[in-house]
């Protein structure tokens, strides 16, 4: 179902501006998230497909003239992170559970292990911050997402452990650019205080991440998240 969500627009690049820093991490996640696009609109319409996308299909007694509206009380870059962010940890999970099952190593497996409990629970502190900020949660994630988790089912077993481990890396390093950008423009305390907690757990994730890694065996023929 999509929510409609009334946000302002997202303001233009300028020097002084707070978005201004890193414009090419915000597109990264447009282009992962939505449909390519050379350029940023403004932002409703994005965040509307975006929420689209993260949402699970309407049920038969509800319509989109009857789903009660939202309106996100964050600056504009929250109120589209956090769908996002949201849609990224139910990715975590799930990809985790996957992984904790077929890995051969046991330190990949404990690494997946650890993913479904803290992303579990930070999933749960998503879904109630985002309705205190006037937002409806995503309940399934995307399908950019699922095909990631697609492949972790289909991979031979010998594959899937640097495949995971390298998919973790690119995703968590990418979090951490994302966390940052989200807590540059973060108006709201609450909001603010949750994401400096978050950054230090995400820069954990990464690290590790990155250490399960270097610890792995390269073949050639092991396949790389991009």
């Amino acid at each position: 179902m999509i929510h409609a969500v009334a946000v302002p627009l997202l303001p233009k690049y300028r020097r002084n501006n707070i978005l201004t820093a890193r414009p090419r991490a915000i597109r990264s996640v447009f282009l992962v998230c939505t449909m390519p696009t050379p350029r940023l609109r403004p932002l409703p319409a994005l965040l509307l497909l975006t929420l689209g996308a993260c949402q699970p299909a309407a049920r038969p007694e509800q319509s989109a003239t009857t789903a009660p509206p939202t309106t996100c009380t964050l600056d504009a870059f929250g109120c589209f992170f956090m769908p996002m962010a949201g849609c990224a940890g139910i990715f975590e999970v799930e990809a985790g559970q996957v992984a904790a099952e077929r890995a051969t190593r046991p330190a990949v497996r404990a690494y997946a292990a650890q993913m479904v409990t803290e992303h579990s629970a930070i999933n749960a502190e998503y879904r109630a911050l985002m309705r205190r900020k006037g937002m409806v949660p995503p309940d399934t994630t995307l399908l950019a997402y699922r095909q990631k988790i697609d492949s972790l089912r289909q991979l031979p077993a010998p594959q899937l452990d640097a495949y995971y481990a390298r998919m973790m890396v690119a995703d968590h390093r990418q979090a951490v650019r994302l966390f940052g950008l989200a807590a540059d423009s973060a108006r709201d305390a609450e909001y603010r205080q949750w994401l400096g907690r978050m950054q230090t757990v995400v820069a954990r994730h990464a690290a590790h991440a990155e250490a399960l890694l270097q610890g792995l065996p390269h073949p050639h023929h092991a396949a790389g998240s991009r």
